[in-house]
């Protein structure tokens, strides 16, 4: 037997921008929300996609999540059938987009475990290359109160550093292709605490009182379409998230994702997703779709690090460039999963720096949009004179609008 995802279209005829609220505090994307989900409702591809269900149980297959009983806002069907299932799904489902799910091993750089005595700790650098130290000498008090941030990734382990701000929610099993409620907290790929610490870790994160949202889709480090398809449904469907760091992504463009990934920043999240570690001229998803704030990274002399993504993209509305802009990445210091300090490489440890900076943006502005918090990261960013598909936007530092270290500059 194969699982299959069959995914509707987009939002084809509604602007997010115009017909939707703009308040963005956790009552704004409700309301945000509930417009998704009866925009969904109404439409004829969707609306009948009970019946189509009904119908293809007739013919023999399973249904494992369906949009009446798991995911009405991303509208999206897991099935097991037969292996030539295909054609006929396609058949049965014509408006929509029929693939097989499918499996990824996450691919990491090196990580270097440092022996240190316990307690010591290695110098955050990363911290003093985007201003985060520099801003809170000139007495910024911004820490990510107040601020969600879901963290999709292979699990967290609660260490001492995070003081009990991760919020297990779901942990995905592969044999049922179901993501299901868990409060058990732990990492199961020694990466995603190593994640976590970025964003929200007491010496190492941007953001060091921000709340983090556990959401486990890879375990032990394996990644099914189907996880994500979930993961991406419950963070749109969950109006205290503001951010979602994305520190995977499975290689090339994965057009299975876009739909419900492009659903998920459509209720009102930011999206911060790594462009991966495959090297120049190629990518992740869904680092690479256009929705995401994708991030690229550096080492401590602000060059480009050699396994970093990039390419010139094109989709629907026309060309643009990924990364959308960098971040430290090179031998970062982190805390694992149980409790050491190391040294982390990779486009995984650059993006939940900028997801903890974009905690900090929306800690001053409550009410913010996404667009509105992408567009502080990106208007202070460093140029590093690197190529466009190396840096985008450049290299991600404190915006202005609250960073008291750049008054009268």
């Amino acid at each position: 037997m194969t699982v299959f995802i069959v995914t509707p279209p987009d939002y084809e005829g509604i602007n997010v921008s115009e017909d939707m609220p703009d308040d963005q505090s956790a009552a704004g994307r409700r309301e945000r929300i509930e417009a998704l989900l009866a925009y969904r409702l109404s439409e004829k591809v969707g609306g009948d996609t009970a019946e189509r269900i009904e119908t293809g149980k007739s013919i023999g297959f399973d249904v494992i999540a369906d949009p009446i009983r798991r995911l009405p806002l991303t509208g999206a069907t897991i099935i097991r059938a037969d292996d030539d299932a295909l054609s006929p799904l396609r058949e049965q489902f014509p408006n929509h987009r029929v693939r097989r799910d499918s499996s990824f091993n996450i691919t990491e750089a090196p990580t270097e475990v440092l022996a240190v005595e316990e307690g010591a700790q290695g110098a955050p650098w990363h911290l003093d290359m985007v201003g985060i130290a520099l801003a809170r000498d000139y007495g910024m008090k911004l820490e990510g109160r107040g601020v969600v941030v879901a963290v999709i990734d292979t699990g967290v382990t609660s260490v001492a550093g995070f003081g009990g701000r991760v919020k297990a929610t779901s942990r995905f099993d592969p044999n049922s292709r179901t993501l299901y409620d868990s409060s058990d907290s732990q990492d199961s790929y020694n990466h995603g605490t190593r994640v976590a610490d970025l964003i929200g870790g007491a010496d190492n994160g941007v953001a060091p009182l921000c709340t983090m949202l556990d959401i486990h889709a890879a375990p032990n480090g394996i990644v099914y379409s189907s996880a994500l398809t979930q993961a991406f449904e419950l963070v749109a469907g969950n109006a205290s998230v503001s951010i979602v760091n994305i520190s995977l992504g499975r290689p090339s463009w994965r057009e299975e994702l876009l739909s419900s990934y492009n659903t998920m920043t459509a209720s009102g999240v930011l999206s911060v997703a790594a462009i991966g570690n495959d090297g120049r001229g190629r990518y992740r998803s869904p680092g690479a779709f256009r929705s995401s704030l994708s991030v690229g990274a550096v080492n401590p002399r602000g060059e480009s690090f050699k396994l970093s993504g990039g390419a010139e993209m094109i989709d629907a509305d026309g060309p643009y460039r990924v990364p959308t802009l960098v971040a430290p990445g090179v031998e970062v210091p982190t805390t694992d999963d149980v409790g050491r300090i190391s040294l982390s490489t990779g486009t995984s440890m650059a993006t939940p720096i900028v997801a903890g900076m974009a905690a900090l943006v929306k800690e001053h502005l409550p009410g913010a949009t996404a667009a509105t918090i992408r567009n502080a990261l990106l208007s202070d960013c460093i140029d590093l004179n690197l190529p466009d598909t190396e840096q985008g936007a450049g290299l991600l530092a404190v915006p202005r609008a609250i960073n008291p270290a750049s008054v009268g500059v």
